[in-house]
């Protein structure tokens, strides 16, 4: 097995990267191809992955900082002239390309940016390789966020609590007026789809974004009876949610939600011999009613 697929198998067990069968030898034959992406070495902070095409087509990460990193395999002591600058490949015939795919997901309508991100794809990068006493070897390096785009948004909003604003200056010095009354809810639970009220907006023109997070929780009846399970421990649990402007991280509402909970879930999933607690929420009509008032005041 070679290091690189050494590193692609054990990525997500974030392994040492160790090389089990010596260094590895890069071939100087006239080559360029993106052979695979330039994975985080102890980095904790990907969001995402994506897929990029230019020869082979392998996986790539977006990064924290919404960058993604693709290696090119190309000759060694070759020039690698990307978008007009200039680099030589080193000895062992690697070499970095770096994209920004956050400017083509600020552009994209909200309903992509927080799904599948149909149609989100970064500005193709020329690439030109001139291999040591050859001819030059052409092409271009494109990157479809994908369903990545989701986690990376999430992200970005998720940061507003902090005082991370949405990155507007992605968009360049003058950027589209912000769409009054546009929002982004994002659900306390993780893997929950985030959603949009209000107006129709890009991503970058969003203009408020209502955070939920779960509050306190109260004992409850229990739950059933379930196959395998029989009946189970039930909390309530409150919502709560505050609403910031995107652009600037300001808070301007916040309200809790401790009434109109859930029902007691018709299927529930655990391991064999524990039993998991049903959780009820305050039903998401209530929620997105008061934000619907709270965007429309805007």
């Amino acid at each position: 097995m070679n290091k690189r697929l050494l590193l692609l198998l054990c990525a997500a067990a974030a392994c040492d990267g160790d090389d089990r069968n010596g260094p590895r030898t890069a071939d100087k034959s006239p080559h360029l191809a993106a052979q695979s992406c330039a994975l985080p070495k102890g980095d904790s902070s990907t969001v995402a992955r994506v897929g990029g095409s230019l020869g082979k087509v392998d996986v790539c990460w977006v990064f924290s900082d919404g960058t993604v990193r693709v290696e090119l395999d190309a000759t060694p002591a070759g020039t690698l002239t990307i978008n007009g600058a200039k680099q030589t490949v080193g000895d062992d015939g690697k070499a970095d390309v770096t994209i920004d795919l956050d400017p083509p997901l600020l552009r994209a309508p909200l309903a992509s940016a927080i799904g599948d991100g149909a149609g989100i794809t970064a500005p193709a990068v020329a690439v030109q390789l001139d291999p040591p006493g050859a001819p030059p070897i052409k092409g271009t390096l494109e990157i479809a966020l994908g369903d990545a785009a989701a986690r990376r948004t999430r992200a970005l909003l998720g940061a507003l609590p902090s005082g991370a604003t949405l990155p507007r200056s992605e968009l360049g010095a003058t950027p589209p007026e912000i769409v009054r009354g546009s929002m982004v809810v994002v659900p306390a639970e993780e893997f929950a789809p985030l959603a949009t009220l209000g107006k129709p907006s890009t991503l970058g023109q969003l203009d408020l974004v209502a955070i939920v997070k779960d509050g306190a929780r109260h004992a409850a009846p229990d739950c059933g009876p379930y196959d395998n399970f029989g009946m189970l421990p039930h909390q309530l649990v409150d919502a709560n949610v505050v609403v910031y402007e995107a652009s600037t991280a300001k808070k301007i509402a916040e309200r809790t939600f401790s009434d109109g909970y859930e029902d007691c879930a018709m299927f529930v999933t655990g391991y064999a011999g524990q039993k998991p607690t049903v959780e009820s929420r305050p039903v998401a009509t209530a929620i997105d009613g008061w934000l619907a008032d709270v965007t429309a005041a805007r």
